[in-house]
């Protein structure tokens, strides 16, 4: 059986990042892609030079909060492809090949995207790569892991009974299959729920922190732009978060 030479590829490509933050979810629905942005700007903000990847590829969102404009800002070829500085973050999407069509992919062919985006991506100057991936633990998401060996994920979910129990169940699969830095809780009414808590108990993984429910959130992003909506609804959190990462 012949080996793949991206794999390789793949693992240079990650030599120099220091960490990086799965961003995963059994049930979408949840925030997972919101989480994922909120985390790389604030990481800029600290200081860190950050890397966000959209491994979504049926429904690339992360550049739509971005209002980041796949159709200009184009990679650039350099010994691979260099993502483009998108609010001080480096980006990299397969929305900036498709720009907004579909993209219906099955099998092997995602298979094949997958590992050839991770291939073909230099990450220059990155110190933390934030990577929104696919909603369900599918098997271009759990490759993840074995792929980019310094990987580590950070489930989100929501106070839900349906959000929660699917939160059990991704534990329970990533079981000996990656590694959990802890859990994140979106849409808080009010802190922790004890579902959520029992969970992280349970399976002896961290409570990152909570993120509060912001009513009309689509329409604040839409008119104040997503940096904004971080600095005046969820820095304080965020910043709880990514401090419970070492970050």
């Amino acid at each position: 059986m012949s080996i793949d030479p991206r794999l390789a590829v793949i693992d240079k490509r990650f030599k120099d990042v220091e960490r990086v933050l799965v961003i995963a979810s059994l049930k979408g629905g949840v925030g997972k892609t919101l989480v994922s942005v909120l985390l790389a700007l604030k990481l800029k903000d600290l200081g860190y030079r950050v890397g966000l990847l959209d491994l979504d590829f049926t429904n690339p969102s992360c550049h739509t909060l971005l209002n980041a404009s796949v159709e200009k800002n184009k990679p650039v070829e350099d010994k691979g492809l260099v993502p483009p500085l998108e609010r001080g973050i480096r980006f990299m999407s397969i929305a900036h090949f498709v720009d907004n069509a579909p993209l219906a992919l099955r099998g092997h062919h995602i298979d094949s995207v997958f590992k050839e985006l991770l291939a073909i991506t230099r990450w220059i100057d990155t110190d933390v790569v934030v990577v929104d991936s696919p909603p369900g633990l599918s098997d271009e998401a759990l490759n993840v892991a074995g792929l980019i060996k310094k990987s580590e994920f950070i489930l989100v979910t929501t106070p839900s009974k349906l959000s929660v129990l699917s939160l059990e169940r991704a534990l329970g699969v990533l079981k000996g299959i990656a590694s959990v830095s802890g859990i994140v809780e979106n849409m808080c009414k009010g802190g922790e729920s004890q579902g959520v808590r029992r969970i992280v108990q349970k399976f002896n993984t961290r409570y990152l922190g909570w993120l509060p429910l912001i009513e009309g959130l689509d329409e604040k992003v839409e008119s104040m732009g997503i940096e904004e909506v971080l600095r005046r609804f969820f820095e304080g959190y965020v910043q709880s978060i990514l401090m419970s990462l070492g970050l």
